[in-house]
């Protein structure tokens, strides 16, 4: 998840002086055609940052998160149109809500989860992307990423009404019945989907927020062209809950920030730059912060092993992942919390090659140790053990289905960890 913006001081009104930050609410952009969710506070912030002025619009979405865009002005530059592509990349994030939310009556992946076993539901392109891209990760992973796990979410108590808590044998069992993406087919030229097994429930969380963000980039490079984009011309940032995507830089021969949190606090321990590399722009993070409850002195988390069943309580309770686009990073992060230490790092290192990944490791004793690809950013004053070695075991390939020449072709990795924008 993420945190604050670190640059921006939100819901505190100023003069509208030098350097001072002016804050408006708005009710909707009003920018294209009304969407649905387009009616949805945006708060929208300005300041001068150094040599260039930045243009912030936040909005909540997906249950409460926020989402940020921030457009980097050069002097000059016109800021409402900056305002503008603010507005339509937060109205591209509700319309990508509203196609992949599992929660959103008559979205796709809502409609794919209501149907009968064997019924075929026709599905957009957003809906076929994740799913297709979601089966790669789980193929890749060994099982480790399954976005058919919505079952688990249920019978553990973290969707649905009830509280949560550890199911009985029996429960995990008939659970376990309806998991695992070998029960769902994809029909890519007929842009459909069925599932195989009656009570399948598909969850997209673990890759949604990632996908939302790279449709949203999308939107806000194609703006910033009609700004000027290039060297010398505007940039921007767009971020939802810790999954986040840079385009350019912030100012000429100046990247973006982003601040690296501790699990379970709110500690800043690093700094990077983003891009990090050329052809790294994007972060997401996943940890066990947040979403977990206690059972007779076990700390559970929401994030369930789609290969056993159970929560997990133990290990890795976070990672970050730096790759080239959001959706590949977010769902990778989620695997790393589900796999070993040295399994995620080698998954991160094989299957998205170029992606650099980190993972907090909890011991015995309660202490935490980092491990990462030996090209993850340097965290200043934390002892971080580089990998992965040659000798990690090999992932076996998923239950119900066959090893595959290049399942594990790709990386990429997930955070245990807090991305936050920083300030300069």
């Amino acid at each position: 998840m993420l945190g604050r913006d670190m640059w921006i001081a939100r819901r505190v009104k100023a003069p509208a002086s030098a350097g001072a930050l002016v804050l408006v609410l708005l009710v909707g952009c009003r920018t294209r055609p009304p969407n649905p969710d387009s009616s949805r506070a945006t708060e929208f912030a300005v300041r001068e940052d150094g040599e260039v002025i930045v243009v912030s619009a936040e909005r909540t979405v997906m249950g409460g998160v926020p989402a940020r865009v921030h457009v980097a002005l050069p002097p000059g530059a016109d800021g409402d149109r900056a305002r503008q592509a603010a507005c339509l990349a937060l109205d591209e994030i509700d319309r990508v809500e509203s196609v992949l939310s599992p929660f959103r009556t008559g979205s796709d992946i809502a409609r794919l989860s209501e149907a009968p076993a064997g019924e075929w539901v026709e599905l957009g392109r957003d809906a076929l992307e994740v799913l297709s891209l979601a089966r790669e990760l789980w193929a890749g992973s060994g099982g480790a990423f399954d976005v058919t796990v919505g079952p688990l979410m249920l019978v553990w108590g973290f969707h649905g009404r009830r509280e949560p808590r550890v199911p009985t044998p029996d429960e995990l069992a008939r659970a376990m019945e309806s998991v695992g993406m070998q029960r769902l087919e994809l029909d890519a030229l007929a842009r459909r989907a069925r599932k195989l097994a009656e009570r399948m429930r598909i969850d997209t969380g673990a890759i949604a927020k990632g996908y939302a963000v790279d449709r949203a980039a999308e939107v806000v490079a194609g703006e910033l062209a009609h700004l000027g984009a290039g060297p010398g011309g505007p940039g921007a940032l767009v971020e939802i809950g810790g999954e986040i995507v840079a385009i350019g830089e912030k100012a000429p021969g100046r990247a973006w920030t982003v601040g690296l949190e501790r699990p379970r606090t709110r500690e800043i321990i690093g700094k990077f730059p983003l891009p990090f590399r050329a052809d790294l722009r994007a972060v997401a993070s996943s940890a066990d912060s947040w979403q977990y409850f206690v059972h007779e002195g076990r700390r559970y988390s929401h994030i369930v092993d789609p290969r056993t069943g159970m929560a997990r309580s133990a290990g890795v309770i976070g990672a970050t992942v730096l790759a080239a686009d959001c959706a590949t990073a977010d769902g990778l992060a989620t695997a790393l919390c589900v796999l070993e230490p040295a399994e995620g790092l080698a998954l991160a290192r094989d299957w998205h090659p170029g992606a650099e990944a980190l993972v907090f490791v909890e011991g015995a004793d309660g202490g935490v140790a980092l491990q990462a690809t030996s090209g993850f950013p340097e965290v200043p004053g934390a002892m971080v053990r580089r990998g992965p070695t040659e000798e990690t075991p090999q992932r076996s390939p998923p239950a119900g289905r066959e090893a595959s020449p290049g399942a594990s072709a790709r990386e990429s990795d997930r955070v245990g960890g807090v991305n936050r924008p920083q300030g300069p």
